[in-house]
């Protein structure tokens, strides 16, 4: 940098901090204060996020701003870079007239120049060490060639890209040769949009060597080659049409993912970013959206590709789609990887069918609009015409939140599935019912109307799903109809919500959103969201108090704002003692049922070893159902179900367990014997009892008390002068 006369600068850094002073201050207009002193926080001039661009007023970092949507992070003078679009030549030109600024020289790879003599923003005493020009490298270094010919047969086939592909990144100046520590390498430019200098370059090993860009604590090269450079912000790999004349634009992370596409869809813009550090170039990309109609995100197939995919629908706006792995594709599987194995066909598909990704950008720390400050006093409130409604009498409440909780296969899933279709059949579906506006559900809870039910839940995959609902609906048209009162959502073709929580603004929002659409489309009020389990759900450990239940009154939150009813399904601890994690679980909930597994006797009829048909006792597998806790009605008492074959739930009264079962069947069988099927005292049946079982008298009547409160034999108390005495007899 040089100066007239009239100027005197100790260095370059007391000329940038003169610029600095002179430019405009950012205009504070509609922007609010923040926490931190000094810090306010508005709309975002580059992206248009809101309450997301926080600038500084004051101290070391005054003039310093920063958005939390795109990643736009930099001084006075590089928001008013990137506002105007003028490079800092024109900003002093404008500003600081007196002084004529030079960019900084560089040193070619095999050449030298002089180093500046006072670098900028560096101490006299740590000079920067000057960078090798990427353009100069790509000229002189890099060998052009015609054709891809038998060069680049091994790569070509090794990835599975067609020779014309090839030929043409190679025509297009995009694609050259570079021959460095014995290693015959593609080397790929990277260059502004739509066109410029070379900015970056990658390189990838013919043989097909792996090689990472990234060096930690140094710069930024191939190490195996020990060249090439990290793809930074506003510098992208690009093929296909100009992404000026093209109506679509496909974005990849990697080199390959996009030649691949190109392979699919050659008359489209395909545009690599070259990293999954995408959020500062995401938003290079906002002038050119006005001009597409669709931008097709093409992740990996991981936790990055998700988070590309929202992260551009956030920068970029509702323009984009997003590709949606199959279920069965391996993790990290990229396009690519669907080429080499002659899959290009679904690549196309996969493309084609690309639906546009469904997230709203939310504030990270307050609302955009102030919250409005309403009350009621008591009295309003009595006034109010308010009916409590259930969705099943006495079972649930609308409204209320309510956990099912059970250890692992005792059928909480299948508990929950069995409700929802039972609370899901029309009214007509009842004709001949006592209860003619709606049905009955476990013998005892009356459903007053039909309602609807979303499940958003991680354990059953839509093949277990279609195996579980086909199974309970059977042949019967009333439950197949019923069906399409269920819902949940479609993720990659398939129901299962994986790898979200309700914490995350994007995934709240989504269940919001989701919800809404169901509605709009169908017509139909989405009654019930059960999520199942809970602990999917939760980003900190179930027994931390504060946290679990902060991220329980966020699905509160999601219920209010959409007017539904959250039904939770948890986990019991191994033992069946309770509830897994913290009380957090029980107080935010108004309503807990319990599931408990226990076992009940069944008869069956059996030969023994002589061939004479005997009955026996056998061992099933029941559910009792305690209401372990109820706020707004009355408990219900236990009941026990037993799972029929076609999953359905029943209820049952064989609670006994089968060797108490064994024990009732042979005192009453005992009982049978006496004249009448009568015993005139407990003495008399102890000792009948006794001489066919062969156990203590203590046993016997033990054995004669459960027999009694299990229904096996009845007992009648009769006064014997003054004396109460107990008689027996065979039920009726």
């Amino acid at each position: 940098m040089t100066y007239d006369n009239n100027t005197q600068f100790a260095d370059e850094g007391q000329a940038f901090q003169e610029l600095k002073r002179r430019l405009p201050n950012y205009d504070l207009s509609n922007m609010k204060r923040a926490t931190t002193a000094g810090e306010y926080k508005g709309p975002c001039p580059f992206c248009g996020g809101n309450d997301r661009f926080f600038i500084q007023t004051q101290g070391s970092l005054e003039g310093h701003g920063t958005c939390r949507k795109c990643g736009f992070s930099g001084d006075k003078i590089d928001i008013y870079k990137k506002k105007t679009g003028k490079n800092l030549r024109e900003l002093f030109q404008e500003y600081m007239p007196e002084c004529q600024y030079q960019a900084p020289a560089h040193t070619p790879i095999n050449g030298s120049s002089p180093q500046p003599t006072t670098p900028r923003h560096t101490r006299q005493d740590k000079p920067l060490l000057p960078q090798p020009s990427c353009m100069d490298e790509w000229n002189n270094q890099c060998l052009s060639i015609k054709s891809a010919g038998d060069v680049l047969k091994p790569f070509i086939d090794r990835r599975g890209f067609s020779e014309d592909i090839i030929n043409g990144l190679i025509a297009s100046g995009r694609l050259k040769i570079r021959t460095k520590n014995g290693k015959q390498s593609v080397a790929y430019s990277f260059s502004p949009l739509p066109g410029g200098d070379v900015g970056t370059i990658q390189y990838q090993t013919i043989d097909g060597e792996a090689y990472p860009f990234t060096v930690k604590n140094g710069d930024p090269v191939n190490k195996i080659l020990g060249t090439g450079h990290k793809a930074g912000g506003g510098v992208f790999f690009s093929c296909g049409p100009d992404i000026k004349s093209t109506k679509t634009a496909i974005i990849t992370e990697s080199v390959n993912n996009a030649i691949t596409a190109h392979e699919c869809f050659p008359d489209v813009s395909c545009i690599a970013l070259g990293g999954s550090t995408f959020t500062g170039k995401l938003s290079e990309l906002l002038p050119y959206m006005e001009a597409l109609e669709k931008v097709i995100v093409c992740g990996d197939n991981d936790s990055a590709g998700d988070k590309m995919a929202i992260k551009a629908r956030q920068i970029l706006g509702e323009k984009v789609h997003s590709i949606r792995w199959p279920t069965d594709t391996p993790q990290e599987y990229d396009l690519n990887d669907l080429l080499q194995t002659g899959q290009k066909g679904k690549i196309i598909d996969l493309i084609q069918t690309a639906p546009p990704v469904h997230v709203v950008d939310l504030p990270d720390e307050t609302p955009v609009q102030p919250m409005i400050v309403k009350y009621y006093d008591m009295g309003t409130v009595c006034r109010k015409k308010i009916t409590i409604e259930y969705i099943v009498e006495d079972f649930l409440e609308e409204y209320s939140t309510n956990i099912i909780s059970g250890a692992g296969g005792t059928g909480k899933s299948n508990f929950s599935m069995n409700v929802a279709l039972e609370i899901a059949k029309e009214p007509a579906m009842y004709q001949g019912n006592e209860f003619e506006q709606g049905g009955v559900l476990f013998d005892q809870f009356i459903i007053p109307k039909p309602r609807t039910s979303l499940f958003v839940q991680s354990e059953n995959n839509i093949g277990q799903v279609n195996f579980r609902f086909n199974k309970m609906a059977g042949n019967c048209p009333v439950c197949k109809r019923a069906l399409k009162n269920i819902y949940m959502p479609n993720i990659m073709d398939d129901v299962l919500t994986s790898g979200k929580t309700f914490e995350d603004p994007v995934f709240y929002q989504y269940i919001i959103d989701l919800i809404h659409k169901i509605e709009d489309k169908t017509g139909k009020k989405i009654d019930i969201l059960c999520v199942d389990p809970i602990i999917s759900f939760l980003s900190c450990d179930e027994n931390h108090s504060v946290d679990v239940r902060r991220q329980l009154d966020v699905l509160s939150k999601i219920a209010i704002s959409t007017k539904v009813t959250p039904v939770v399904i948890h986990h019991a601890k191994k033992d069946d003692s309770g509830y897994r994690g913290t009380s957090a679980f029980r107080d935010w909930c108004r309503s807990h049922i319990e599931l408990k597994r226990t076992w009940g006797a069944s008869e069956r009829l059996t030969e023994n070893e002589t061939g004479q048909v005997v009955k026996r006792q056998a061992s099933i597998p029941l559910i009792k159902v305690h209401h372990e806790k109820s706020n707004n009605f009355r408990e219900f008492e236990d009941f026990t179900l037993k799972m029929n074959q076609d999953l359905t739930f029943s209820v049952t009264n064989a609670v006994v367990s089968p060797e108490k079962a064994r024990q009732g069947g042979m005192v009453a069988e005992v009982l049978s014997s006496f004249p009448g099927q009568t015993a005139d005292s407990t003495k008399q049946l102890t000792k009948a009892y006794i001489d066919r079982a062969g156990v203590s008298s203590t046993s016997a009547r033990r054995h004669i008390v459960e027999a009694v409160k299990h229904g096996y034999i009845n007992q009648e108390t009769v006064l014997l002068g003054s004396m109460p005495s107990n008689t027996y007899k065979l039920p009726k």
